[in-house]
């Protein structure tokens, strides 16, 4: 995959990459729950590797 991604930016929250991972999975999952056509108690979220993380 690409070696040290895991840890850019580790050293400071503001920096580390997942930061910004996370934050637009969050984003997402928030637009789709604002849908009025989205049953949101039957949302949920999946992944593996690099999704599994920032889905957590």
């Amino acid at each position: 995959m690409f070696p040290g991604l895991l840890t850019t930016g580790i050293e400071s929250p503001e920096t580390y990459i997942f930061r910004g991972i996370a934050a637009d999975a969050i984003r997402g999952l928030e637009y789709v729950a604002s849908r009025p056509e989205v049953d949101t108690s039957k949302v949920v979220t999946i992944g593996n590797d690099v999704a599994l993380i920032a889905g957590a």
